[in-house]
């Protein structure tokens, strides 16, 4: 009998699109994950006397999925990484035990085959070997913060290649998850404690795309839209400047910071903007707005956001 709590997900960084590369795997820590392989059948059509279905044949492979977990300084610097397409960068020393990694969504693409760096997902649930997705791009990421909750990601796959492996030895990183009071959020460099609950989204909108290569699998994993970064969240409702700053469409610099110690995570939005912020009555208690806002692209800073880790005895990832 499998369990989920024998399991172990391990992620690495492919030296390129097309194999999987498992030296150096990096154990997370995860809730839940729905990785998978499906092969939707292909259904002959022609009509030959029978009022039956057709024969099924195997159709194209799809690899995708998520993994949801609790954020640590240390493995959440991967998907980051994998998200924003970061192929090389230079780290800050800030002593000779901590290093600043920053981090924006590229303007360009990974390669003509792969629209993000891609990494090889190795899953073990308990029984066989492991499960071996690669050439996954990182398609989406969020960050869930909530009062009273330690803080939590769920990162999106899309994959194009997947088989069976020997399964490794997992082995954890020292790091501790954050927690909500190691938060703070500040709106135009005022700090702001109205809010309950928040959830930014990116997404890369990614597709598989696959091509007559004589294999059944994705040839590349490209772009199907524009990339897009969503904010949600529940704020008291104390009074009505948020409400005109909605109305006028003000866009603000948001800035989001964890800190534990020396480790620490940055989220930087220079320009965010509501795009709902409904107040309504719901009943005789508190008044609380779920609202939603976009971070736009912000000329003068380059991106539209920006996230930097500070990570003890890190200095790349």
């Amino acid at each position: 009998m499998a369990y989920g709590m024998g399991g172990a997900l391990g992620i690495t960084m492919q030296q390129s699109f097309g194999t999987a590369y498992t030296t150096g795997m990096k154990f997370q820590p995860f809730i839940s994950e729905s990785m998978n392989e499906s092969i939707p059948p292909v259904v002959v059509e022609g009509m030959r006397g029978i009022y039956d279905e057709g024969d099924s044949l195997e159709g194209a492979h799809e690899i995708s999925g998520d993994v949801n977990f609790e954020v640590d300084p240390c493995m959440i610097g991967y998907y980051i990484k994998g998200f924003c397409n970061a192929g090389s960068y230079v780290a800050t020393t800030v002593t000779s035990y901590y290093y600043t990694h920053a981090f924006m969504p590229t303007q360009d693409d990974f390669d003509a085959m792969a629209a993000t760096p891609p990494m090889t997902v190795e899953v073990y649930r308990d029984a066989g070997s492991a499960f071996q997705y690669y050439d996954c791009c990182v398609n989406a990421l969020s960050f869930e913060f909530a009062h009273g909750a330690l803080i939590k990601s769920t990162v999106g796959f899309v994959g194009a290649g997947f088989t069976m492996a020997a399964k490794q030895t997992a082995s954890y990183e020292p790091f501790s998850e954050f927690t909500w009071d190691q938060t703070s959020i500040s709106i135009s460099d005022t700090a702001v404690d109205e809010i309950q609950d928040m959830t930014i989204t990116m997404t890369n909108n990614l597709e598989s795309v696959g091509t007559i290569d004589g294999t059944k699998y994705p040839n590349r994993i490209q772009r199907s839209g524009k990339r897009t970064i969503e904010i949600s969240g529940t704020i008291l409702f104390i009074s009505e400047a948020e409400v005109n700053i909605f109305r006028a469409q003000t866009e603000r610099r948001m800035v989001v910071t964890t800190k534990q110690g020396s480790n620490q995570i940055e989220i930087d939005i220079p320009s965010m903007r509501y795009s709902a912020f409904p107040v309504n009555v719901g009943g005789p208690g508190k008044i609380a707005v779920g609202f939603t806002a976009n971070a736009k692209y912000n000329a003068g800073s380059g991106t539209a956001i920006k996230i930097t880790t500070t990570v003890t005895s890190l200095a790349s990832y």
